[in-house]
């Protein structure tokens, strides 16, 4: 109970702080077009980065639902050593997003960071499990090494997606305004939300049907699809 409780608490403190300290704008105008979300997504590049990002929630969602059975099997570990690793992936996220968020401003095309964050994503799978048809035997240093790099390609795939897209819809048009922030935050917070509901319940489908090492070859090749994208 005491995790929930302690979150739920965090929750509330966060809201009533958003509430006393962000600033209003009721008295907000603006004459120009109001943006909608079905206006934004029939911009083909910003669909596709609304996809990447999808892929980067599945990646997590995927490694949260199919990691705790894996770890099980390769070793029995303590519950605190199995927590330490899984807070590794968010850790590395935690850490190197400002590292890509100071590259973005840097770099001319945005999608090099999601082809970077695609292909450090690939490689944390193709460690992870390791791939079933690689001579080595599954250990928890791969696994930990699998996790550092997911959490460092997230960076990647979430600040480039974002900062492209947001980019597409300038380019096309758009207003600079409330209206259009307002939504395509709306639209990537969708991403997120689809994403992590598809990538646990596709993990544990995989997970029942071919076991965790199999299961990480429809992860590889996924992120090989993106990758093919982001480079062409």
């Amino acid at each position: 109970m005491v995790p929930f409780e302690v979150l739920g608490i965090l929750i509330i403190i966060g809201s009533l702080l958003a509430y006393f300290l962000i600033d209003s704008i009721d008295n907000y105008t603006d004459n120009s077009k109001q943006t909608s979300i079905f206006t934004v997504v029939k911009n083909f590049n910003f669909s596709i980065n609304l996809l990447i990002t999808i892929n980067g929630c599945i990646l997590i969602g995927f490694n949260d639902a199919t990691l705790d059975l894996h770890l099980k099997n390769i070793q029995n570990i303590s519950p605190g050593l199995e927590g330490a690793i899984f807070v590794v992936q968010g850790a590395f996220y935690a850490a190197f997003n400002p590292y890509w968020g100071s590259l973005v401003d840097k770099v001319a095309n945005k999608h090099s960071l999601c082809l970077a964050g695609c292909l450090f994503s690939m490689l944390s799978y193709i460690v992870a499990g390791p791939l079933p048809f690689l001579p080595i035997e599954s250990n928890i240093w791969l696994v930990i090494v699998g996790q550092i790099f997911l959490g460092f390609a997230m960076g990647g795939l979430v600040v480039g997606s974002f900062t492209h897209g947001f980019n597409e819809i300038i380019k096309s048009g758009f207003a600079e305004n409330v209206s259009t922030f307002a939504v395509i935050s709306a639209s990537f917070s969708s991403a997120f939300a689809l994403g992590s509901a598809i990538g646990p319940a596709l993990g544990g489908y995989l997970l029942g049907q071919l076991g965790y090492r199999w299961s990480t070859v429809y992860m590889v090749a996924l992120e090989f699809l993106f990758v093919c994208y982001n480079y062409c």
